[in-house]
């Protein structure tokens, strides 16, 4: 163990439990002063069934990327080679970081360089509405896909479904 670093193991003591459950590290809520909540011990059956839905949606996920990916790359990087500024260039690209952010994460490169870079961008799951919606189609990216959106389970806390609707793991127990 390394000096400032915690660990933890869980373990069930009961040997009849524990071919049934799995602990589940993930985080479902955040309490006071920070403090996380971990969701515990889970079934193994109801852990395997998130686990594949998950992977169903990641599929899922993948597959309305690839197809705006298809539909407006183009377009995404004619928009940005129009731009005339980097202040109009960021405008367009950028959702989650201030402006000074962004350009500290281009210092030293022209327009033109930051445009192609940008333009060549792979995009993720959680910029698909805002990239058809620069590039002038319809913003409901999941009707995109060719198969139809998984079904969540009951069981899975709203914290991780709202993570992995939103394209972001939140881990895997």
């Amino acid at each position: 163990m390394y000096a400032g670093r915690k660990s933890e193991t869980w373990v069930m003591l009961c040997p009849a439990c524990s071919k049934r459950y799995v602990h589940d590290r993930r985080n479902v809520s955040e309490g006071w002063h920070n403090e996380s909540q971990r969701r515990g011990w889970v079934l193994t059956s109801i852990f395997k069934k998130e686990q594949a839905y998950h992977a169903k949606l990641k599929r899922f996920q993948a597959a309305v990327v690839r197809q705006v990916n298809m539909q407006c790359r183009a377009a995404w990087r004619r928009l940005l080679l129009e731009c005339k500024t980097k202040k109009a260039l960021y405008q367009i690209v950028e959702r989650h970081q201030a402006y000074s952010t962004f350009l500290s994460h281009h210092r030293g490169k022209t327009l033109e360089e930051m445009s192609r870079e940008l333009g060549n961008a792979s995009f993720h799951y959680d910029d698909t509405r805002h990239v058809l919606k620069a590039c002038g189609l319809n913003p409901d990216a999941d009707s995109l896909a060719s198969h139809v959106k998984p079904t969540p389970p009951d069981s899975l806390p709203a914290r991780i479904l709202e993570c992995w609707l939103q394209g972001f793991d939140v881990g895997n127990g």
